[in-house]
């Protein structure tokens, strides 16, 4: 629950994905959700395809089957015809919302202090700079980026645009991107970009 209360300090970070409780412990899911840390809400449209490595995001189409009753998700993928047809598991489009009052209620929320104000650097962050990389130099939709970096499409785009103001601000069109294509994976959200790269 600690977890989930650092979690809301994220812009709109507060959905959770049924792709992100995978990996959680059995029954936890239906334990917060007794307690009323975590709501049900409305279907996604859409989920990360894990048929090849391009992870695209897709919105399947639900189909019910009139002989058993059935209903699933169907997609075509059209980008890899060796894929073709694909099934989706509607559990997967299932997502729930953090409740931030009952987290307080239980104590574990933090309490937010008066911002300050402050100088707005006109340098990328380092996840400024990993998003401005996986965007537009790797080619990553928002919605892979959210994938990779573990945050809400909306906090990507939020990103995405801060850093492509301050490129904006430092009058350049580019990033150096020979440089930027070297970064080793491992060292994602560790580069800073200096006033000599942009």
């Amino acid at each position: 629950m600690q977890q989930l209360a650092e979690r809301l300090q994220a812009f709109d970070a507060d959905v959770i994905s049924a792709d992100e409780i995978a990996d959680w412990p059995t029954g936890k899911l239906d334990e917060l959700v007794e307690i009323g840390v975590l709501e049900e809400i409305e279907h996604a449209k859409g989920v990360v395809c894990r048929e090849c490595e391009e992870n695209c995001f897709i919105e399947p189409n639900i189909r019910t089957n009139s002989n058993t009753g059935e209903t699933t998700g169907v997609f075509v993928c059209t980008r890899n015809p060796d894929i073709g047809r694909i099934e989706v598991d509607l559990n997967r489009l299932r997502q729930w919302r953090i409740n931030s009052e009952k987290l307080e209620a239980l104590g574990y929320s933090k309490k937010k202090t008066k911002k300050r104000k402050r100088k707005v650097s006109s340098d990328l962050t380092p996840k400024e700079t990993e998003v401005w990389r996986l965007i537009h130099i790797r080619g990553k939709t928002p919605q892979q980026a959210a994938i990779e970096m573990q945050c809400s499409t909306q906090n990507i785009s939020k990103l995405l645009k801060k850093a492509e103001d301050k490129v904006k601000a430092k009058g350049s069109r580019s990033l150096n991107l020979n440089k930027a294509q070297r970064l080793p994976e491992d060292r994602r959200g560790q580069t800073n970009i200096s006033d000599g790269d942009i």
